[in-house]
């Protein structure tokens, strides 16, 4: 005699099957919805980066103009801008914390901008004399520091 089929065990299995292959298009499709929503939040920060005011101090942070330049010799003007470029990084960092932006894109589009301010002598002059103020700033440098080591041990 044939081996007697037991039709509630394999309807078992398919119902097992297809409940695990919803789970994983549901969680496909979460995680796709999330990296899309982390790519065009990025664009949005990306355009504040951008603006002329603030892609200044990028480039002066990035050519040495800034990086010599202590608390004292900045005119009010420079100050303002210098405060309002830490305070978008602060952001970004936040939103990279709520889960609003991926952290592999997060650090891949933004590390080396706070390699290029972290040590400045005015961004130092800050956190030092007002740490408190500047706590988000301290989180993302350590966490920038971090993401930097452990990229440079994955490529040598």
């Amino acid at each position: 005699m044939l081996c007697k089929i037991n039709y509630d065990f394999i309807s078992s299995i398919c119902l097992i099957l297809t409940l695990l292959f919803q789970i994983y298009f549901f969680v496909t499709n979460f995680n796709n919805t999330r990296k899309s929503e982390s790519v065009k939040n990025i664009l949005q920060l990306n355009e504040y980066f951008n603006n002329n005011k603030l892609w200044n101090v990028f480039s002066k942070f990035q050519n040495g103009d800034y990086i010599n330049k202590n608390l004292r010799d900045f005119s009010d003007e420079e100050k303002f801008e210098v405060f309002e470029y830490l305070e978008l990084f602060e952001l970004a960092y936040e939103m990279y914390k709520t889960k609003h932006i991926d952290k592999e894109i997060f650090f891949k589009k933004f590390s080396y901008r706070i390699s290029n301010f972290q040590n400045a002598p005015i961004v130092q002059t800050l956190i030092n004399e007002e740490p408190w103020e500047w706590d988000t700033l301290i989180k993302l440098i350590i966490e920038n520091e971090e993401y930097a080591i452990s990229n440079q041990q994955r490529f040598d």
